[in-house]
């Protein structure tokens, strides 16, 4: 039967809120050069557009220089996503704990909270956290969108949920990622998909 008094963590950026089109709007402002594309459906051309030589130089520009613009500006995943989740929370109130979670920079946490209290996120516990570690310490299952994060929680015992989005999987090889066997597209069934998953 359903495991009783799991704790699963929910994370942020990716997961609940979705900020690539600030990030593009942000990016265009400044290099005007670059055309505006919203859709990030197509991630490979959204890369295209906004070329960021790797990873770190990405967040480096959201996470040090322009999070005031970036973050604030944010739209939540989805339009219903935050009902869902409070749905959720209410089918499996008897079973689960639930932690919304976000790793970035303690300078940004204040820009995040103040986002998630104007979206009315269901919060129950927040954890902001430095590194994955801190993310996953206590946790049975991780709902993320970044596989690194996923494989990280998976060789320590949690149960990975990936959350999917166009980029996943980048900036990974194939054969580095190993099988998730657990996703979701949306929040809409995520209770009644946790006990039917029987997770132990």
């Amino acid at each position: 039967m359903f495991k009783k008094n799991i704790v699963v963590a929910v994370d942020v950026d990716g997961v609940l809120r979705n900020f690539t089109k600030a990030l593009g709007e942000t990016y265009c402002t400044l290099n005007p050069e670059h055309e505006f594309v919203e859709e990030t459906t197509d991630y490979a051309l959204w890369k295209k557009h906004y070329p960021f030589k790797d990873k770190h130089e990405y967040d480096i520009f959201y996470q040090d220089m322009f999070p005031h613009l970036i973050f604030g500006a944010a739209e939540p995943t989805y339009r219903d996503i935050m009902n869902d989740l409070r749905q959720a929370m209410v089918t499996t109130v008897d079973s689960v704990r639930w932690i919304i979670s976000t790793q970035q920079e303690r300078k940004n946490w204040h820009y995040t909270f103040n986002w998630l209290m104007w979206h009315k996120c269901p919060i129950n516990e927040f954890r902001f956290c430095a590194n994955i570690e801190e993310k996953i310490a206590g946790v049975d299952m991780l709902i993320d969108d970044y596989d690194g994060n996923l494989q990280w929680a998976s060789c320590h015992g949690v149960v990975p949920i990936r959350y999917e989005q166009p980029w996943n999987g980048d900036n990974y090889k194939a054969a580095d990622i190993k099988q998730i066997d657990y996703s979701i597209k949306d929040f809409s069934e995520l209770g009644e998909e946790l006990k039917a998953w029987q997770i132990h």
